[in-house]
């Protein structure tokens, strides 16, 4: 019927339908034992509504006129509704989408009645615009519908930005975001603990964002956006976002890079293998940025690492040609003469120079300088006292009791420090702290050992503890060591910093190889000040001062001849402790001085008179230079440069920020690859620490994409994520989530 109207008959239809009065009687029916009829007062509270006469039944006047969907033959559509019993329950059904659990299950019960209230809000808004049109209040439908369809997009942007907002926010903050139980079925049961995520995007919701709070209530059910698999999309495209953008940075300004690697066992028991690379961006800055997390449970060999390594550059979009070094700590699958991750990728790439973690060869130096027996069983006997008190509250409690009497200042630890076991110079702090406490230390270990055995299962070892620490020969050990490890802390500290380039760092080896060598010229001063720190520690702890006995035929120990404690000390502690460091540390970083020796022939604090030599630069540099032959003339125009300039930098971090890259391109291009040199492989570390904090017990099943991405937003907090390029970029990969509902179903 609707189709054979006209516009001029629907028009006329909607304006000049038969509308009842108070005093008209509808005509009744019988329903069982009541007569039934059409109440007047059910067209106020249905819009749309009518009745006619000519059929006695009712019609949804909007539905009549533009029917939607595919059936055409339905009651208050094309048929009349007649069963007045059941008015109310159908009504609400079309008109207000709410359903009655009448009980009823008869056949004319399931009689299909409407076209369904989304069809008819698709009536209702053709209804209103068609006689808008008409009334020339309202541009042609098919312009509204298209607007309105972009005014949908638009929210749903909106709302898809709000999801994105709450997914960063809970990876920058490292914030877990499932729950025990997160899926559908469980969010009304407030019960259940759904998750960090689906709470804090209720509480955006109360806090006002009406968009969500329209999507999550009427939006589809199968399209909400807040699944655990759409999260893990979200993640996976902000990590892939943040990756892309630390890649583009480097490709940016030149593409050199260095890799570094460190390997890893997480808390699931998996092998994994923290990626970094370092690079000097367009600022001159030097970075050291962290790519990715590779799971390397299958094979830990040098041959298997390097295939990882290699597959991940060429993921990520780094050119393998234009990496110039590499950096690993001393384990032999990463740093083997032949086998090693380092020597199988320079075999395919020369100038992938491998290089090994200058902080882990410092920590080597201080290992081998630590055993001498005398100083090996120092170091055990602190770390055995540490242990002691370390895991009895009530032994720590008793400590602290003795702490306070001491009357220490406020800034002061109140708790043992233990011995770190993988970097040594940090026991130096250890050290501080032990000697700070070794009054209330010997104190409380006295107090346990007078206890009974039977009563305190510790006495036993409090006093075995307390024999080792009493004695004259740890004291004057723990002093000695801890005073040498004072001149590698500055060193170890400065090795750790992001933008140290290998010049500074070689500066800084120089340095404490003068300072030790200085306190072995002077060994007599310099042992008899440590000495006296000794005797005056032993002298407030009522321990003799006293050295061990000598005799002819003794070799399980130091049997140094000596006439004087002091003498002795110097000659069996001091003096090889001093000799092992100095002598280690001058075969260990030679590497360190090969790297530096290219980079500060540039450095304008190390230019002097001398010739510098064009053809080793040449020899390493002269495929990445952009005009080679012209590098003997621009180096003759920046020694004079420099010559007549009073500023000079003296590192190739701020040498790199003063060149002219334009007028000594040759020279930048250089130093920017100096830059990237590693000096230590400390930034895998730090990776490596955050792996600790995002993958714990309690998220141990985390895959490995998903580890990955929420790394890299919990790493590169300072990385700007413009939320709107995630949405696109989300839409642009999974389209079918996009796929925006008809304007017309919306109420």
């Amino acid at each position: 019927m609707g189709r054979q109207l006209s516009e001029e008959d629907k028009y006329n239809i909607i304006k000049n339908h038969f509308q009842p009065d108070s005093s008209y009687k509808f005509p009744s029916t019988k329903f069982g034992q009541k007569q039934r009829s059409f109440q007047l007062a059910w067209i106020s509270r249905f819009p749309g509504l009518v009745y006619s006469p000519s059929t006695n039944g009712a019609f949804c006047l909007h539905c009549f006129l533009f029917p939607g969907g595919t059936e055409r033959k339905c009651q208050l559509v094309s048929e009349p509704f007649r069963n007045w019993k059941k008015a109310v329950e159908r009504f609400d059904e079309h008109f207000h989408k709410i359903r009655h659990n009448s009980g009823d299950n008869s056949a004319s019960s399931h009689k299909k009645t409407g076209t369904g209230h989304e069809l008819h809000m698709d009536s209702v808004v053709k209804s209103t615009n068609f006689l808008k049109c008409k009334e020339d209040k309202q541009v042609p439908i098919h312009h509204q519908i298209d607007a309105a369809l972009e005014a949908r997009k638009e929210r749903n942007m909106k709302v898809l930005e709000t999801i994105v907002e709450t997914v960063l926010f809970c990876g920058r903050q490292n914030i877990s975001l499932r729950g025990h139980r997160d899926d559908s079925r469980h969010s009304a049961d407030p019960s259940v603990n759904t998750g960090n995520f689906k709470a804090l995007l209720e509480y955006r919701i109360k806090g006002g964002d009406s968009n969500l709070q329209h999507h999550l209530e009427n939006g589809p059910k199968n399209a909400t956006y807040i699944s655990k698999t759409t999260q893990n999309e979200i993640i996976t495209t902000i990590g892939n976002y943040i990756l892309r953008k630390v890649v583009n940075d480097c490709l940016a300004s030149g593409g050199f890079y260095s890799l570094s690697a460190d390997e890893v066992r997480d808390i699931s028991n998996h092998e994994q293998l923290a990626v970094t690379i370092r690079f000097v961006d367009n600022t001159g800055e030097i970075r050291e940025d962290f790519l990715s997390f590779i799971n390397v449970s299958e094979g830990t060999t040098g041959e298997n690492l390097s295939h990882e390594l290699l597959n991940l550059i060429d993921q990520v979009g780094l050119d393998r040609n234009k990496m110039r070094s590499q950096c690993y700590d001393g384990a032999g699958n990463m740093a083997g003469k032949t086998k090693g991750v380092g020597p199988r990728i320079q075999q395919q790439y020369p100038k992938a120079l491998p290089f090994w973690c200058t902080a882990h060869q410092l920590n080597r130096c201080i290992v081998q300088a630590c055993t001498i027996p005398a100083v090996r069983n120092m170091m055990s006997t602190a770390d055995q006292v540490v242990r002691f008190f370390e895991f009895s509250p009530k032994k720590q409690d008793s400590l602290e009791e003795a702490i306070n009497a001491l009357e220490l200042p406020e800034n002061k630890r109140h708790k043992l420090k233990e011995l770190c076991r993988t970097r040594w110079v940090e026991r130096h702090d250890a050290f501080d702290v032990f000697i700070d406490f070794l009054p209330a230390t010997v104190e409380t270990l006295e107090m346990y050992a007078k206890l009974p055995n039977t009563r305190t299962p510790g006495a036993a070892d409090a006093s075995s503890l307390l024999n080792s620490v009493c004695t004259f020969d740890f004291l004057v050990c723990l002093i000695i060591v801890h005073r040498c490890l004072g001149y590698l802390r500055g060193l170890s500290k400065s090795l750790q910093e992001r933008t140290l380039d290998v010049g500074r760092a070689l500066k800084n080896v120089t340095l404490v190889k003068a300072s030790l060598q200085s306190c072995r010229d002077d060994i007599d001063n310099v042992h008899q000040e440590w000495f006296q720190e000794a005797v005056a520690l032993a002298e407030e702890l009522d321990i003799p001062i006293s050295k061990p006995r000598t005799c002819g035929r003794q070799s399980k120990r130091n049997n140094v001849p000596a006439q004087s404690p002091e003498d002795y000390y110097r000659k069996s502690i001091s003096i090889p402790v001093l000799d092992h460091l100095l002598e280690e540390m001058k075969t260990r970083f030679t590497s360190l001085h090969q790297r530096a020796a290219l980079g500060l022939m540039l450095v304008p604090s190390e230019l002097d008179d001398r010739n510098i030599d064009i053809g080793a630069l040449t020899e390493f540099f002269g495929d990445d230079l952009p005009s080679s032959r012209t590098l003997e003339a621009e180096m003759r125009q920046w020694k004079i440069f420099w010559k007549e300039n009073p500023e000079k930098p003296s590192s190739i971090s701020a040498t790199i920020k003063a060149c002219d890259k334009d007028f000594f391109s040759n020279i930048h291009t250089i130093l920017k690859i100096c830059g990237t040199f590693p000096v230590t492989s400390c930034e895998c570390e730090r990776s490596i620490s955050c792996l600790r904090l995002l993958k714990t017990y309690l998220r141990s099943t985390m895959g490995q994409d998903r580890l990955s991405a929420l790394a890299l937003m919990f790493i590169h907090r300072t990385v700007n994520v413009r939320v709107t390029d995630i949405v696109t970029e989300f839409a642009r990969k999974h389209p079918r989530r996009m796929q925006v509902p008809n304007i017309l179903f919306e109420e």
